[in-house]
């Protein structure tokens, strides 16, 4: 008994239906990948725009915030506060001064509190509040803070070339949320 596959027996009529089978196959997979690519780029374009879009709202936003809280980097009665120590005379200044502040803290430049337990105190926070003394100028970041995501803001205190004290101003996050609502392609 022989077993194997004799080319002789097929029928050469269904060699070109089974070549172009084959062939519509391979254009189907070539077509479905370049499908791919172009919702891929596609998709890529719509959130570059988007990211854009959204930077464009919040660049004011930002820099207004940050203007506002550099002021108080050399401000006479903040420093007069710190000097006299007297926490709230400083802390009504600065929301005087950064209107829609939730809360203020100022620490002194050796962030004792913040390593004395940094998990606590907040990771982010506290480089937030290093990377403002080590720049000598205002800082904004998002931070975990209060238990949940925050706009934070420190800022050097300055009097006569000596960091005083370095300035926390913590921030809802409600306009950055708002600025970013509903663009996502």
């Amino acid at each position: 008994m022989k077993v194997g596959f004799d080319i002789k027996s097929l029928k050469l009529g269904l060699l070109p239906v089974v070549a172009a089978g084959l062939l519509l196959l391979g254009a189907l997979v070539l077509a479905w990948s370049g499908w791919q690519v172009f919702s891929g780029n596609r998709l890529q374009a719509a959130t570059g725009e988007a990211r854009h879009e959204v930077a464009e709202k919040l660049n004011p936003l930002m820099q207004t915030l940050l203007d506002r809280s550099g002021s108080l980097k050399g401000r006479v009665a903040l420093i007069n506060a710190i000097k006299a120590g007297d926490p709230d005379a400083a802390r009504a200044v600065v929301t005087k001064a950064v209107p829609g502040t939730q809360a203020v803290e100022i620490y002194r430049t050796d962030f004792a509190a913040g390593y004395a337990d940094p998990a606590a105190f907040g990771y982010g926070k506290l480089g937030l509040l290093e990377r403002a003394l080590q720049d000598g100028k205002e800082t904004l970041a998002v931070v975990k803070d209060a238990g949940s995501p925050r706009l934070g803001v420190a800022v050097p205190v300055v009097d006569e070339g000596q960091v005083l004290r370095v300035v926390y101003l913590r921030h809802s996050l409600d306009e950055v949320l708002a600025a970013a609502k509903d663009v996502a392609p």
